[in-house]
């Protein structure tokens, strides 16, 4: 919520601050025992005394690379302000909100994207003074819309010359709009294929079509298997989840000996959100005209307490393409849920990730102002933020289209791909400690609890990023390509 400080500075003249606390991480190198370097903190050098990994707070890693909340700040401190302007064709305003200083003749370079795709674009130079706004036309009419896409401008101002303190090119405001998109009907085709077969016995229910094959297990209630024209496809089917492992914002001040009952993971803990046990209440399946249906019911309870319900609705057409459609019903007692989604497990077989939503950078929902809608690709290995003190780390927000592998995914949903398990990453107190597994944990939330950071110390997440609703909705396509 980082945004909300900013805005109160420029809407408050008189009002100033905003200090980060901290610029850089603190760390320090140290080599286990297996030759493996890491960055080490409080604690770390038979120091009895310390603060564990609070001097791990800043902007910057040690070695100076960026955190994602460095480009978060960028974004939100930046001098230049952007908005549509009203008239017929495309038109924007941009303020300059440097006291002194006019624009240096820095390039604005515009796109249009019709669901992340670019279908128009220019350069302007900039001539703004210093606490002015200037308009500049862009187009003399709108681009023609298509009904069921996403419309958005991208705006980049760049240096056109090197500075003391960045070279030519660098980017110094970005900003992206979302521009009125076609209300419009979108006609979905009408499937015309024959149901796949189902078949069913006291154990499993079989679902096939020639190149697929899917099994549900009648005892979990998970898909035990899928494989398409002979190759297995999963190595564990999607579940529900609803835990992360903690931030450090999560944990606060808590330690082994001083628990602060206020702080996240005491609060999730407390409630067995770690620790729920499943069930499988119910697991029937139906042929439709074009499709098979299978319903699943979950219980989850601690300690013989009921806490959480779910319903799974898959529908899996003749192509094998499964359609999941999960209602989530949590207990009036329970605390904001980290995150309401699933996990499944994959074959490390590419290691290639593609997505349409917000990026390219790691980003969650209280912090995706400097993440724009786009379409981006990347290596497994780079959707993991690799912080000192592990976390949950990696989330992109707000996708409509994945692909991970050769498993396409659609829907709305937030994003995360690692080799490493929540577990793993829930017990890990340095980077060493990650074990890297031959798999690939793809995790899809219909809703994730924002990250908070007004401190480092108390549970500071803002309350329209919490999830405190008793009952939610989502749903999610997966196919294999």
């Amino acid at each position: 919520s980082f945004n909300k400080y900013w805005q109160a500075f420029r809407d408050n003249p008189r009002l100033q601050g905003g200090f980060i606390w901290d610029w850089v991480d603190q760390g320090l190198t140290k080599t286990d025992s297996k030759g493996e370097k890491y960055w080490a903190y409080g604690g770390d050098f038979g120091d009895k005394i310390n603060d564990r990994q609070f001097c791990i707070n800043g902007l910057i890693f040690p070695d100076r690379t960026a955190h994602p909340s460095l480009l978060e700040a960028k974004k939100e401190q930046q001098f230049y302000q952007f908005s549509l302007h009203n008239s017929d064709g495309l038109a924007i305003d941009i303020t300059n909100k440097n006291l002194f200083t006019a624009s240096d003749r820095e390039t604005l370079c515009w796109t249009v994207t019709e669901s992340g795709l670019i279908i128009d674009s220019g350069e302007i130079v900039l001539d703004v003074a210093a606490q002015s706004t200037q308009t500049y036309n862009l187009l003399d009419t709108l681009p023609t819309q298509t009904a069921g896409h996403d419309y958005h401008l991208n705006l980049s101002v760049c240096l056109n010359q090197d500075k003391a303190w960045a070279d030519k090119g660098f980017e110094v405001a970005t900003e992206q709009l979302p521009l009125k998109s076609e209300c419009g009907l979108v006609l979905l085709q009408k499937p015309t294929e024959q149901a796949p077969e189902l078949q069913q016995d006291n154990d499993y229910i079989f679902v096939s079509n020639g190149d697929f094959y899917i099994q549900f297990s009648r005892s979990s209630g998970l898909i035990s298997e899928w494989q398409v024209d002979g190759e297995i496809k999963l190595l564990a089917g999607p579940k529900d989840n609803f835990y992360r492992a903690p931030l450090d914002n999560d944990i606060g001040t808590s330690e082994a000996d001083n628990i602060d009952v206020n702080a996240w993971i005491n609060r999730w803990q407390s409630a067995g959100l770690n620790d729920l046990q499943v069930n499988c209440s119910n697991i029937s399946a139906y042929s439709l005209p074009h499709a098979v249906q299978v319903n699943v019911d979950f219980t989850y309870s601690y300690q013989d307490k009921l806490l959480i319900t779910t319903q799974w609705q898959y529908t899996i057409d003749a192509k094998g393409a499964v359609n999941i459609e999960i209602q989530v019903e949590a207990a009036p007692s329970l605390p904001s849920l980290a995150r309401v989604g699933l996990e499944l497990i994959l074959p490390n077989t590419d290691s290639q990730v593609n997505w349409y939503g917000r990026g390219p950078h790691e980003n969650y929902p209280d912090r995706i102002a400097s993440a724009h809608i786009g379409r981006y690709a990347c290596d497994i290995e780079a959707m993991h933020t690799p912080y000192i003190f592990p976390t949950e780390s990696g989330l992109r927000c707000d996708v409509k289209e994945a692909q991970v592998g050769s498993l396409a995914i659609s829907g709305d949903f937030h994003l995360s791909v690692s080799r490493y398990s929540q577990q793993n990453v829930a017990q890990a107190k340095h980077t060493n400690e990650l074990i890297a597994e031959d798999k690939v944990y793809l995790r899809l939330d219909g809703f994730h609890m924002g990250i908070g950071g007004d401190d480092s110390w108390s549970p500071s997440v803002h309350a329209e990023f919490l999830l405190q609703k008793k009952r939610y909705h989502y749903q999610v396509n997966l196919s294999f390509k």
